[in-house]
């Protein structure tokens, strides 16, 4: 699943490959995909331009000349940018002004598109957390948020509604760098795994976003090996301990039981 630094690269990709191009026809070849009236998405759409590139956690925001496009991409979702691109799934195709098309494809037809005019609050909209790789999210924000809960540590990263746009992988890492448990319950954290959380979680995110940069591509997706996340027996790098993996809350979790120890 495209989580928040995947998400970021196809933002930034779109922007390079698509700003200020105008959309001239807009095919929708699933229905069920489009989230707002269809008819309203394919006709409005007509002649606007996308003109801004954003991304709050995991959606994205793309700015038109009086309307916003809302995209979540959700587990399988990518977009391709060219002329007669012929692909299996391609569920909606945006013809641009320069010849070119903006393909949306999804095997598992999870994602979702929406169309809005521009008064809207977007915010209320999305209805999600303060985004992972924001300022807000320091020391004060995660033992105001966290601190007092008795859930375990991973299940408040991955909580949308707290902090938006950490995935599996992220939360894993992040947790291996900060030497907590990953089922460790929130409470019982003292106020320096929370100081290392503050600092990791971007660090973990930014990261991965550079990464993504260095081959750029609009489905976002790139080599996660090259920043040596967890696997199931690799060495951890803090005490050579052969890292393992184990069922939390029904996802797969990597940790070193060595240096990360649970705290209930």
């Amino acid at each position: 699943m495209p989580e928040l630094p995947e998400v970021e690269t196809v933002v930034r990709s779109l922007e390079k490959l698509i700003k200020n191009k105008r959309i001239i026809h807009v095919i929708v070849n699933y229905n069920k995909m489009i989230k707002t009236d269809i008819n309203d998405f394919k006709n409005n759409l007509i002649n606007q331009r996308f003109i801004g590139f954003k991304r709050r956690g995991k959606y994205l925001i793309l700015e038109l000349d009086d309307y916003i496009l809302l995209s979540h991409l959700r587990m399988e979702g990518k977009f391709y940018y060219g002329k007669d691109i012929n692909l299996k799934h391609i569920h909606v195709i945006f013809n641009l002004d320069d010849g070119n098309n903006l393909y949306y494809q999804d095997f598992r037809k999870f994602g979702t598109m929406s169309l809005f005019s521009k008064d809207i609050d977007i915010e209320k909209i999305i209805n999600i957390g303060v985004d992972a790789n924001s300022d807000e999210v320091d020391y004060l924000y995660l033992t105001n948020n966290l601190s007092k809960s008795n859930r375990s540590i991973k299940e408040m990263l991955l909580n949308q509604k707290v902090i938006a746009g950490i995935g599996n992988i992220y939360a894993d890492e992040i947790c291996h760098r900060c030497k907590i448990h990953p089922a460790s319950t929130c409470s019982k954290l003292s106020k320096d795994d929370y100081k290392n959380l503050e600092k990791n979680i971007k660090l973990v995110l930014n990261e991965a976003i550079e990464t993504g940069l260095k081959d750029i591509s609009l489905d976002g997706r790139f080599d996660l090996s090259s920043i040596n996340y967890l696997r199931e027996k690799n060495i951890c790098k803090y005490c050579n301990n052969e890292i393992i993996k184990i069922k939390h809350k029904g996802r797969g979790t990597y940790l070193c039981d060595k240096c990360q120890k649970l705290k209930k």
